[in-house]
């Protein structure tokens, strides 16, 4: 081992951590995003004031922001954000944001983890809750990260065009969090009729709130219900968004309920992460991610799921199955109906 390269790499590593940091404390504050809205009309007394924070602890933030090349200083005192400061702008729908949230989550929940890998314990999402100024963040982090690939490689797919295409009934997302994924599917296709499933109110309260804004209430609803309450009569399609992990040994009995309810011409799509538990494939490209996010999934109280299992259960159910891999490979789509 060349220890002179090996410390040079720790201390490049350290420098990143630290930008991270800094990054991450312009963002909850909102810092770049006041600062981009000034147009280049504030100082380094005045950011404190238009933040209503400390104007000491606002005062070193921007120390560091423009040692790290983040923000420029100007003669006549003025301070702007360079071209790397502007990524950093909240413009609703920002993917380079929600990168540097989920990176401080990984490392905030690695703490908590240290105790979690002694006692055994899964507290499940209650564990979010230990993280209050990143939580009201966490339907963010997942419609940035995923919105892309979802209008590039999912809605425009002709699977999915073909089903639901072919089918009349209402068509619901279990598990739909803000609302980001129906709101998608409900500009795309505004003659069809979408409804969103959440158990936890707030989050029912702020999908309303944003589908409203967007102007897609009128084919666009939500409610709180969570996956054991049935639906009355049958349904058009069900989605299934990154949460069919989260069922546990409970799945097969859902995914039957979930089958069932559906009309002769709905379908169920499922899209998940696409998990291997081949150690000779944890090395490609991707698994480094997944490998990592599996252990915040066993404190969540999920398990990845592998494609070829959720096929052979849904053969089980006597389901036809089509699928597809997106995100250069890391998750894969399921498209199932009836036989």
């Amino acid at each position: 081992m060349d220890f002179a390269q090996k410390e040079n790499e720790i201390n490049q590593l350290l420098k990143s951590v630290m930008e991270l940091n800094i990054i991450y404390l312009g963002i909850i504050h909102g810092f770049f995003t006041i600062i981009d809205r000034s147009s280049n009309q504030i100082t380094y007394n005045t950011l404190a004031s238009a933040a209503a924070l400390d104007p000491e602890y606002v005062k070193r933030w921007l120390d560091a922001s423009v040692a790290f090349g983040l923000i420029d200083v100007h003669k006549d005192g003025l301070i702007s954000l360079n071209e790397r400061g502007t990524a950093y702008i909240d413009n609703g729908n920002n993917g380079f944001i929600a990168q540097i949230l989920q990176a401080v989550y990984s490392t905030l929940i690695s703490d908590q983890a240290v105790n979690l890998f002694q006692s055994g314990d899964r507290p499940g999402y209650s564990i979010v809750n230990n993280f209050p100024n990143l939580r009201p963040w966490y339907g963010y982090i997942f419609e940035s990260l995923y919105l892309s690939v979802m209008k590039k490689e999912i809605l425009t797919h002709p699977s999915v065009q073909r089903h639901i295409s072919n089918t009349a009934g209402d068509i619901i997302d279990y598990g739909c969090g803000n609302g980001w994924l129906l709101r998608t599917f409900g500009d795309y296709y505004p003659q069809k009729s979408f409804l969103g499933l959440d158990g936890d109110p707030q989050i029912i309260d702020k999908a309303i709130q944003l589908t409203a804004d967007n102007g897609l209430s009128k084919n666009v609803s939500f409610r709180v219900q969570d996956f054991s309450q049935p639906f009355s009569q049958p349904v058009g399609g069900v989605i299934i968004n990154r949460s069919l992990h989260h069922f546990g040994d409970s799945r097969l009995r859902i995914l039957k309920e979930m089958i069932s309810n559906l009309s002769s011409d709905g379908f169920l799509m499922i899209w998940d992460f696409n998990w291997t538990n081949n150690m000779n494939e944890l090395r490609n490209e991707g698994n480094e991610d997944l490998s990592f996010l599996q252990i915040i999934e066993h404190i969540q109280g999920n398990s990845f799921l592998e494609l070829e299992t959720i096929i052979k259960e849904l053969s089980l159910l006597q389901c036809s199955t089509e699928y597809f891999f997106v995100n250069r490979n890391r998750d894969y789509v399921i498209l199932a109906s009836k036989q």
